[in-house]
């Protein structure tokens, strides 16, 4: 006899259903922490909002020390803003120091510089 697995556990509410693609999904942010460096992350999976209002959307970030934590969208943004997210008032003084992140620039931002009909490429007339 094969016990039969069946996975329909519906105690304690609504199943998590934690989605892949959703808003902000795959975003890079920047978290900080009282004591601690500034702290590169990931969006990683989204969780639609419940029917209850204390059921907000959520969204599970990967650090990039391998930490994982799950927020809420306020500071999702805050922290995509912190990553130099465009938008947001454009710097409002912000905390100075002026380093920029490398590891938040979103791939494929970067202008194009190759030109394929550029005038001054050398030619190899020797």
């Amino acid at each position: 006899g094969g016990s039969a697995a069946g996975g329909e556990t519906a105690e304690g509410g609504k199943v998590e259903e934690w989605q892949a693609e959703g808003p902000h999904v795959g975003q890079r942010l920047l978290r900080r922490f009282e004591g601690h460096e500034d702290i590169g992350a990931v969006v990683r999976l989204y969780l639609p909002p419940g029917e209850a209002e204390d059921e907000p959307a959520l969204w599970r970030i990967e650090h990039d020390d391998g930490d994982e934590e799950e927020l809420e969208e306020y500071e999702v943004l805050e922290a995509m803003r912190r990553c130099g997210g465009r938008g947001g008032g454009g710097g409002d003084g912000g905390d100075g120091g002026g380093e920029r992140l490398e590891d938040c620039e979103g791939e494929g931002e970067a202008p194009v510089l190759q030109n394929p009909y550029n005038p001054h490429a050398k030619a190899s007339h020797h």
